[in-house]
């Protein structure tokens, strides 16, 4: 028996726990509570504080956060958070400011309540690990937890004596691999499993969707406490159209109950040859990627750690190409123009190499954080989840010390992390924290809070470097949107580039000045000898009235181009200096639902989550003169290179262990370094120097030039916090 409460372990990691128990296992299993994932999962629970264990009646700071796990699930749509959440933001957040600790039945909304925002959550594992853990064989399922009506219905219909439904392949029944190429074969299985007192007959029938419906019939009879497969194979038409096509199936039971289920089969276009302009050279020892180019048709050179790349356009650093203390190519020259693609790499070398905060949790669904973005060309948002076979950036079961639960070290702190399951159907497996300082743009991003990019692109003088962490190099089996990615990839970063850099000029109270300068922009005071093209006029509070002597001159120059970026102005203060007119009205600001950016947008990059506040205030929300963005916490100009944001993160005092104001600090900076550089100012990195140079002894990078606060066991949200 066992107490099984696992966190946010991935839905598919879940339905593949029980694997090795259901293959090689000779005693019952029974879990006699279960909860994955639990009502508690939706917080920042502290299991240990304050070095003290504390069970789920203890007195800490809990952290209501649905609105931030669930973004891993639903992406920015759950950022338009019910009054319950917001009701309980704000209480948890008169907490914080009173130094109090509480219990988790105390917020206005307990934990324990069923949350309607959880419901869908609970629903699709319950479908999921329910069908699985059934198939392997379980002996016994418990649950805890569940209560809504999603949830509870899902649990009824995969917990009743009967149950038929689509699985996976015959080499994986847990597979979702639902994107195909015209020509392929889908493979799936109608499995039938009866826990009823008597054998049972089954009538099935299936069909595939398209445009000339490929269907079929089988009849089983299934002895009490046996399953039985039928496999469900459809050649798909060399001509098919790109688009969903849905595979059905129904059985009918001979004691008179019947079972309908259903999935999308999604057919990409045919891949196209890759035509990769400029000089491109190779380093990747483990040879992995070398092999993907070759079968795109890339022509490339390969090179050696030491070698010299003045004579190429592009360097291409494999998968898993660079180590902790192992030599790799300078590539200082980014700053000249070169351009430099770097495949998928360990945690370990992102963390301790390059210095970004990481986390190594596959996911299973990532989001297009820049839509139109000529790298996710001919891939829609259906694509980008639990890809075909399994990804091998890491390996299949995490590497621990045993301390309770599996211990590992993240940015030089010990923490506890849940167990791993595989890697089936991962898009990303180790994963970027959103750095505050520098030009990076996130493209794909996902996991807790969206604050995870899979695929990123920095950019430092004339050149750039784009960072694939999507699991497209070396997989157990190719999956069409990976091929699609990383052809993408080749044609994007060949015909790449540069745009216009800008310097930083500021105006306004002071604290703005030092929370630029800690992001590395060297921010020049504002003065009488006017504004340039190539600079960007950043005004804080404070700096309304100090413009307005010169307004005539400002408003000109906006009026010629002018990239002015305003950061928690009224109305009043904005339209002092501003040439058109611009009003707010003061309100409370939590969080704000609004579409994803295109390229060119000023606003590009930036998602709900960075404008998510948790701890709820009065700003002066745009309303007038300018396009408001969600509720106003954002805005642009509607004839100007104007972008306004009502919340400056330099207002955001975390001290005193109050981490929901560290939460919103940590992604608000984020949020105001992303909309610099779209208007062409960004700061320094010591990135260029940390990727070519390996790790000295002692050397702690993640603490180094990236972020703007240091990590501490808190901020990071996939640490275990169970039993």
């Amino acid at each position: 028996t066992s107490n099984f409460y696992a966190n946010f372990t991935p839905v598919q990691e879940m339905s593949d726990w029980f694997g090795h128990w259901g293959t090689v296992g000779v005693k019952p299993m029974h879990t006699c509570e279960y909860g994955a994932p639990l009502g508690w999962d939706w917080t920042m629970y502290r299991g240990w504080y304050k070095g003290r264990r504390s069970f789920g009646s203890a007195e800490v700071p809990w952290e209501f956060c649905i609105a931030e796990w669930n973004a891993q699930f639903y992406g920015p749509e759950s950022y338009k958070i019910s009054e319950r959440e917001v009701a309980n933001l704000r209480w948890e957040a008169e907490k914080f400011r009173n130094g109090e600790l509480w219990q988790r039945w105390d917020y206005p909304y307990r934990l324990n309540y069923q949350h309607p925002e959880e419901d869908p959550v609970k629903a699709m594992y319950f479908t999921e690990n329910w069908r699985a853990f059934r198939t392997w064989g379980l002996s016994v399922n418990a649950p805890e937890g569940y209560g809504g009506p999603l949830s509870t219905a899902a649990l009824i219909r995969n917990n009743m004596p009967l149950l038929a439904y689509i699985g996976g392949k015959p080499a994986a029944f847990t597979s979702k691999d639902h994107n195909f190429l015209p020509g392929e074969t889908v493979e799936k299985q109608l499995i039938v499993i009866n826990n009823s007192r008597e054998t049972v007959t089954a009538e099935c029938e299936w069909s595939l969707g398209l445009p000339r419906p490929v269907s079929g019939k089988h009849t089983v009879a299934v002895p009490t406490g046996e399953q039985e497969r039928i496999l469900l194979a459809f050649e798909l038409p060399a001509n098919l159209a790109p688009g969903q096509y849905t595979l059905t199936a129904t059985v009918r039971f001979s004691n008179g109950e019947t079972q309908d289920d259903s999935l999308a089969v999604d057919v990409l276009p045919a891949p196209q040859p890759v035509q990769a302009a400029g000089r491109i050279a190779v380093f990747d020892p483990k040879g992995e990627t070398a092999a993907m180019l070759t079968s795109l048709g890339v022509a490339f050179e390969t090179v050696s750690a030491d070698a010299d790349l003045a004579a190429y356009d592009t360097i291409v650093v494999g998968k898993g190409a660079l180590t902790l203390d192992g030599a790799a190519p300078d590539i200082a020259r980014v700053g000249d123009g070169l351009k430099v693609v770097l495949f998928e790499q360990t945690g370990e070398v992102l963390e301790k190499r390059f210095g970004f905060r990481i986390a190594e949790y596959g996911l299973r669904w990532v989001y297009k954080r820049v839509p139109d973005h000529p790298l996710l060309a001919g891939i829609a948002d259906e694509h980008l989840w639990n890809w075909r076979g399994e990804a091998t950036v890491l390996p299949p079961r995490i590497k621990y010390e045993l301390d309770y639960s599996p211990t590992v070290e993240w940015c030089g702190l010990r923490l506890k992390r849940g167990w791993r399951c595989g890697n089936r159907g991962n898009v990303a497996s180790a994963l970027i924290e959103k750095p505050a300082v520098g030009d990076f743009l996130p493209i794909l991003d996902g996991g807790y809070a969206l604050q995870y990019a899979s695929l990123m692109e920095y950019r430092e003088g004339e050149g750039m470097v784009l960072f694939c962490q999507t699991d497209v190099t070396g997989r157990t089996e190719s999956d069409p949107a990976a091929e699609a990615l990383a052809r993408n990839i080749l044609r994007y970063v060949s015909g790449w580039q540069p745009a216009p850099r800008r310097t930083v000029v500021y105006a306004g109270e002071e604290a703005g000045k030092q929370h630029l300068e800690a992001a590395g922009l060297s921010p020049a005071a504002y003065g009488r000898r006017g504004l340039s093209a190539d600079q960007v006029l950043v005004v804080g509070p404070g700096g309304g009235q100090q413009l307005a002597r010169n307004a005539a001159a400002i408003g000109n120059w906006v009026q010629a181009g002018g990239h002015v970026l305003a950061v928690g102005l009224t109305g009043e203060e904005a339209s002092a200096f501003l040439p058109s007119r611009v009003s707010t009205t003061p309100a409370e600001h939590i969080a704000a639902y609004f579409e994803p950016f295109g390229v060119g947008s000023p606003l590009a990059g930036v998602s709900p989550a960075d404008v998510h506040n948790r701890d709820p205030r009065e700003l002066p929300l745009v309303s007038g003169g300018a396009t408001a963005v969600g509720n106003g916490v954002l805005g642009q100009a509607e004839d100007a290179n104007v972008v306004f944001s009502q919340l400056a993160p330099w207002h955001l005092d975390y001290s005193d262990e109050k981490m929901n104001i560290k939460r919103t600090f940590r992604k608000l900076s984020y949020c105001t370094t992303r909309l610099l550089a779209n208007m062409g100012a960004a700061g320094e990195t010591p990135l260029l120097a940390h990727v070519s140079q390996p790790v000295g002894e002692g050397e702690t990078r993640w603490l180094d030039g990236l972020y703007l606060d240091v990590p501490e066991v808190w901020d990071d949200p996939y640490r275990f916090f169970r039993w």
